[in-house]
């Protein structure tokens, strides 16, 4: 089974080694990042399981760097917060995965979340990636039964 790969974009050092050093740990390949120009450079390179993406990450907007992420179907993003307030919560509901972790959370909690959340978005990148591929051939089909009605 192929090693499964995460991007670590946060922004406190200790923090963001401790995370590293528990999810290889589990054996995840973790890739850490500092700034959120370094996680879209190595989330488009490559193309990881999951995108671990700290809230107030310095740099860009966290929120518009995951939207792209998940708008060019490259991963799915879940997001590191301290304080999950109620604008949080409902940001999470355009997300492609409904979580998130906090640098508190018990490792346990944690490795569930990660472990739950990874084949969910794989999921549900590979149905937005049918739905795209569909609605693809049904305009194109469209096409070729509009030329077939002007032949006509």
């Amino acid at each position: 089974m192929k090693e499964k790969s995460i991007i670590l974009g946060y922004g406190r050092p200790q923090e963001r080694e401790r995370m590293k050093t528990a999810l290889e740990r589990k054996g995840y390949r973790v890739y850490p990042c500092t700034d959120t120009g370094e996680v879209m450079r190595s989330t488009r390179r490559l193309r990881p399981d999951l995108v671990l993406l700290e809230f107030g990450l310095m740099g860009d907007n966290a929120r518009g760097l995951a939207a792209v992420i998940e708008k060019d179907l490259i991963s799915s993003v879940v997001f590191i917060v301290d304080q999950p307030d109620p604008n949080f919560i409902r940001l999470l509901d355009d997300m492609n995965v409904y979580a998130y972790v906090t640098p508190a959370m018990p490792l346990e909690a944690f490795y569930k979340t990660i472990e739950i959340s990874i084949p969910n978005a794989r999921r549900i990148m590979d149905l937005k990636i049918k739905v795209f591929e569909a609605e693809r051939k049904l305009a194109s089909r469209i096409l070729v039964e509009k030329a077939k009605g002007i032949l006509m």
